[in-house]
């Protein structure tokens, strides 16, 4: 019997199983399922000192000199912080298409101006004169206003990003608490108007190319979003004639204008209808006066023929004509107001008469509660 045949070949180990590596940082981020959650990781996921590292890199490599050393000595948190920017630009860098809602370059154009901002912030805080080191670049006080402005929009633009969420936002408050100047508010309203005036072509006509630049919102989406882009450029409005309302006349005023005013009573301002009372020496000598009771919505317009105009005793409006001056109450002052700060007194005078309110005679007294709306010489 012929016994098995037994092979001298030794057999062949068997090879361990690859090792699956697992990617990290950003080669981790998702770029299938678009910008959005591409965006999300970055903001959320992926490590401070990676963000920190696209941001100096960006600014290395598109700046130079003193500009790039500026913008390189910015706090650190300028560059850890501000992930949705570092994905825009890898985004970019991938070549990448972005979502019709989301424009790269008006989000790193304004990350760059707010790191600008922060820098020169830092330098006129440092208070070491030993440091050498510091470059402090010349730098104009309207550029420094330019900047402000532009970190202003930038930060305000986030938050229109996420306008869903932000049922109680108020630009207003917004303009208020970071004391925009009367140049920062002309900037801020033209650049949200620009915005507004999109929006109502694309809800009212329905252009082609917007309802496809839109396509991904419902058409109720589109006039929420609309309607909230409205309020904002209402608001922005509203602190500019509340800023050109604080200013004092361009004209010297006699003394007899400032003493007649010392006792006069009347509201500086008004939260809930966001205004803001004029200078009360432009009263005495005008002409015509627009005043706005807080409390009881009446508008009050005060006509004088005298050649000497309007003069003040006390808290008492002298010098108006009873048979031309009138009061009336406003249903929806909010979105009459305009009407009487911005318009001509024929062009008022055509809008009144489309109140349906009953017109009465006003006494020509002043008190706390009373808005000075505006003067016309």
């Amino acid at each position: 019997m012929a016994g098995k045949r037994i092979s001298l070949k030794p057999r062949a180990k068997k090879k361990p199983p690859a090792v699956r590596r697992y990617k990290t940082g950003v080669e981790a981020a998702p770029v299938d399922d678009g910008f959005r959650w591409f965006k999300e990781y970055f903001r959320l996921d992926l490590d401070r000192k990676e963000v920190s590292r696209i941001l100096r890199d960006y600014i290395k490599d598109n700046y130079k000199g003193e500009e790039r050393t500026l913008l390189l000595s910015a706090p650190d948190y300028w560059y850890s912080g501000r992930g949705e920017v570092a994905a825009s630009i890898t985004w970019r860098q991938k070549g990448m298409d972005f979502p019709d809602n989301w424009d790269p370059e008006r989000h790193v154009k304004h990350y760059i101006d707010q790191v600008r901002h922060a820098a020169l912030t830092k330098i006129e805080k440092a208070n070491d004169p030993d440091n050498k080191d510091v470059v402090v670049p010349t730098i104009s006080p309207m550029e420094r206003v330019k900047a402000k402005t532009s970190a202003f929009i930038g930060r305000i633009d986030e938050y229109l990003d996420t306008w869903e969420e932000r049922e109680k936002f108020s630009l207003f408050n917004e303009m208020t608490k970071e004391g925009l100047s009367s140049f920062s508010a002309v900037e801020v309203l033209a650049y949200y108007k620009r915005i507004f005036v999109e929006l109502r072509e694309l809800v009212d006509k329905k252009t082609p190319e917007l309802v496809e630049a839109y396509s991904h919102w419902s058409v109720p989406q589109r006039k929420k979003y609309f309607a909230f882009v409205s309020a904002m450029v209402s608001d922005a409005d509203k602190y500019v004639l509340s800023k050109k309302a604080q200013r004092k006349p361009s004209k010297p005023r006699v003394k007899s204008a400032d003493k007649q005013v010392k006792k006069l009573n009347f509201a500086k301002d008004s939260a809930e209808f966001k205004l803001t009372s004029i200078d009360p020496t432009k009263i005495v000598g005008a002409q015509r006066l627009y005043t706005f009771h807080v409390k009881e919505r009446i508008v009050t317009e005060f006509v004088t023929n005298s050649g000497k105009g309007f003069e003040i005793s006390g808290s008492t409006l002298k010098n108006f004509t009873t048979e031309k001056s009138r009061s009336i109450r406003l249903r929806k002052p909010e979105d009459t107001l305009v009407i009487f700060l911005r318009k001509t007194a024929a062009q008022i005078d055509k809008e009144w008469s489309q109140l349906t309110t009953k017109t009465t005679t006003p006494t020509g007294r002043i008190n706390k509660d009373m808005i000075l709306l505006r003067v016309i010489e």
